[in-house]
């Protein structure tokens, strides 16, 4: 008898990444539109991907990824 290999997990991206879109972006993180545009500018927040003509999103893994990179309050960076 033939030994099977193990099925691996696929490694490529998952094809059906949540978006945010900028309210739901804002709502989870608690600060102001002006406010995520400073994030970007500023602290590496990651930029949104265009849908179209005048939508974009933000990768819901890349926002969480940022938020895992912060520092904890009163921790120094």
């Amino acid at each position: 008898m033939a030994d099977i290999e193990p099925i691996q997990p696929e490694t490529k991206a998952n094809p059906y990444e949540r978006l945010l879109r900028l309210k739901a972006l804002t709502e989870m993180l608690g600060v102001s539109k002006g406010t995520v545009y400073k994030l970007m500018e500023t602290e590496g927040l990651p930029k949104p991907i265009r849908l179209g003509a005048n939508s974009m999103a933000w990768k819901l893994s890349q926002v969480q990824a940022w938020i895992e990179s912060r520092p904890e309050f009163g921790e120094v960076a």
